[in-house]
């Protein structure tokens, strides 16, 4: 309801086209047929929609977990629920991964602190995409970082 219909709304709206034309299906369906395209059993949807309601898939992954689905059409809405899920773990393994790339940013000499930033934001959140949030992971690598606000922005 409200931003949760928006979000997978529009996740629908852009997944679904996307999954058709990547395997070579008309862009616009063929009148009269249009559930024949529909790539996707709704009621494999709705394990998505209840982990997201219930706080265990954050918004930012649904479109690539809804991708997942689409992807693997015998594949198990759980099996896809399990990569995209938050986990207890990922508070430690954040930190972790924040002092890795904040270390590995460091040696970047020539870069300014900027783009030494936004380079360690892109590693930490390849790692744990849809599972924690973004500006809690920035957060945290400014911090790791001895950065503040003003020095990243350009």
């Amino acid at each position: 309801e409200g931003e949760l219909a928006q979000r997978l709304a529009g996740a629908l709206e852009k997944g679904i086209p996307h999954h058709l034309r990547r395997n070579g299906r008309p862009r616009r369906p063929v009148w009269g047929e249009p559930s024949r395209l529909l790539p996707v059993d709704p009621e494999r949807l709705a394990p998505l929609v209840r982990a997201l309601e219930a706080g265990e898939l954050r918004p930012e992954g649904l479109g690539p977990a809804l991708d997942d689905l689409l992807r693997h059409p015998d594949g198990s809405p759980k099996e896809v629920l399990e990569r995209f899920r938050v986990r207890e773990e990922d508070a430690g393994a954040l930190k972790a991964a924040a002092q890795k790339a904040a270390g590995e940013a460091g040696a970047m000499e020539r870069r300014s602190p900027g783009t030494r930033f936004r380079w360690a934001m892109g590693e930490v959140m390849r790692q744990f995409f849809g599972r924690v949030d973004p500006i809690q992971v920035r957060e945290i690598l400014l911090d790791a970082m001895g950065l503040t606000e003003e020095d990243v922005a350009e």
